[in-house]
């Protein structure tokens, strides 16, 4: 096929896109023409397949490419600026320098890509995936990026000025020590690679406790004549690793659940209302269990003196006119003092990380 033939069939509309997909399958990266400076303007190319193609310089604005295919594809200097890609897969792509400015993106996948210089300003970005590409110095400026994911993303002098993120998006493996434009989407960035990284972390300890595990239980089984203090200290590594390391990265894996709900550390309000829901159950264990002793004549005898005793025992204020009178009454103040310690201490450290000013 020709570049005219080409040029020509793929303009004519979606029965044109199908014949070229069907001639496609059947020709070869030889066989193909150069598009390289084509002008695809306000054309209908839904679904096309772009494997391999040079698209050099080429002009695709205001153009339809859903659920189009570019694996492969030379898109440098390529004019992609206000196109529907929905669902548009990018793998392998040299992007360099191109324009997907004010395009719709959303469900796009671009894996390892170059990216570079690479412009998104004003995009919808919403469910996009980007794994293992290199976006330094591409312009993101005012994108959307909701459930946007980013894994292994070289972010380095990236323009991310106004851009809009949500809390869905997540950042894994990225370099954004340089990015600049919005320092709150820097830190949110850094921050939820840093998650991600505590996460990965126990899943490969995880996997390499299972391969030293199995290896280990084979040394035994092959060398049973070995001397008894070798095959004590052996013996003591395959109770480590079957009994101790699956305990212990188990209580990590709670740590991060039970971080995760006060947002790792950042939510002020999800500690305050721990707090206050926590203050309610050791105020009902106090009502329902008789574990109380106070004055008739100093403090009143009503529904809200447990409350009001947990409340002065959670934030360890401890007035004195309210004392446990039974055992368990007792470590059920000890436990609710330690938790009001550490409540506190969470709700200092926010609240000054919220209020500290920052460069």
């Amino acid at each position: 096929m020709t570049r005219d033939e080409a040029i020509e069939l793929l303009k004519s509309g979606p029965k044109g896109v199908e014949h070229w997909n069907s001639w496609k399958e059947e020709s070869t990266v030889e066989d193909q023409p150069d598009l390289s400076n084509v002008s695809f303007i306000a054309c209908n190319l839904d679904g096309v397949d772009f494997r391999r193609a040079k698209l050099t310089n080429c002009r695709f604005a205001r153009t339809s490419m859903k659920k189009a295919v570019f694996f492969g594809a030379d898109l440098r200097n390529a004019n992609l600026s206000s196109v529907d890609l929905h669902g548009a897969e990018f793998a392998e792509c040299d992007c360099r320098r191109a324009s997907f400015s004010r395009s719709e993106l959303v469900g796009a996948i671009f894996t390892y890509s170059d990216l570079r210089k690479t412009q998104f300003d004003s995009a919808d970005m919403t469910a996009c995936v980007f794994s293992r590409v290199d976006m330094t110095g591409a312009r993101l400026s005012n994108a959307i990026l909701d459930s946007t994911s980013f894994y292994e993303v070289n972010l380095a002098d990236a323009n991310v000025t106004g851009v809009l993120f949500y809390k869905t998006a997540s950042f894994c493996r990225i370099n954004a020590a340089t990015c600049f434009g919005h320092p709150l989407f820097k830190r949110y960035a850094e921050d939820q690679d840093y998650i991600a990284s505590r996460i990965d972390e126990i899943k490969i300890e995880r996997f390499l406790n299972s391969k030293n595990l199995s290896r280990l239980r084979q040394d035994i089984a092959s060398n049973s004549a070995e001397s008894p203090i070798k095959l004590r200290g052996k013996l003591s590594d395959q109770l480590r690793l079957r009994y101790w390391e699956p305990l212990r990265l188990g209580a990590h894996e709670v740590w991060l659940w039970l971080w995760a709900r006060i947002d790792y550390g950042r939510s002020f309000s999800r500690v305050a209302l721990m707090a206050a829901v926590l203050s309610i159950v050791f105020g009902v264990a106090y009502s329902t269990g008789d574990m109380l002793h106070f004055d008739e004549g100093v403090t009143p005898n009503w529904w809200y003196t447990p409350f009001y005793y947990s409340i002065v025992t959670y934030t360890t204020l401890g007035f004195g006119d309210v004392t446990p009178k039974s055992e368990w009454g007792q470590v059920l103040v000890t436990i609710e003092v330690i938790l009001g310690y550490l409540t506190l201490g969470l709700l200092i450290s926010i609240l000054a990380n919220k209020v500290a000013r920052r460069s």
